[in-house]
């Protein structure tokens, strides 16, 4: 998959699937490069698909992806972590709540989001996204050669709430990664 760049770590496109059901999965950690890479990604035209008790997480751009034209797919208790971006896909199907790392060292982001999204502020909603949680998530995590966990903590230490240091096998950020993450947050603009 790894040379893919349109794909998901379960992938179906173009067919009605007769009420098939895919069900009590943990799909994570999809780490093929890719524009468009996923974890449940019912690609155009994928129909009549039961999507039930699956976890997806650190996937790509998105846990979940309908993409259109597609119709008659039920999602329903599922945990799909994947951003904000894949907050606005699912939004349509009903979705009541979503998680956020910003929460963790700049709450602002998230509340802000959040109160866009609720008010059906979805131009202000998709500004928050394009700049603040791309350009952290997909820009920062490349130029620091740093992974996402990896980064969570920098931001953190940053935001004076813990130490990035974590135990072995797990990554910690150098202090020239941390001058970028600190770089990145100064220069965050929240309006």
């Amino acid at each position: 998959m790894a040379n893919m760049d349109d794909y998901g770590v379960l992938a179906c496109s173009n067919c009605d699937y007769w009420n098939t059901s895919i069900h009590h999965n943990l799909i994570y950690d999809n780490l093929g490069e890719g524009t468009w890479k996923g974890g449940i990604y019912p690609d155009s035209a994928s129909s009549n698909l039961i999507l039930h008790h699956n976890i997806v997480w650190n996937t790509g751009s998105r846990a979940l992806f309908l993409n259109a034209p597609s119709e008659f797919n039920h999602v329903y208790n599922s945990t799909f972590i994947g951003g904000k971006e894949n907050y606005l896909d699912v939004m349509p199907y009903g979705v009541d709540g979503y998680l956020s790392a910003f929460m963790l060292f700049m709450p602002q982001i998230a509340h802000d989001f959040w109160n866009a999204a609720c008010a059906g502020d979805i131009k202000k909603a998709v500004h928050i996204i394009e700049t603040c949680e791309r350009p952290f998530f997909d820009d920062l995590c490349k130029s620091a050669d740093a992974d996402f966990d990896a980064l969570i903590h920098g931001a953190m230490e940053i935001a004076g709430i813990t130490k990035r240091w974590r135990r072995k096998p797990y990554h910690s950020l150098s202090d020239e990664q941390m001058e970028k993450v600190k770089e990145f947050m100064n220069n965050i603009r929240l309006n």
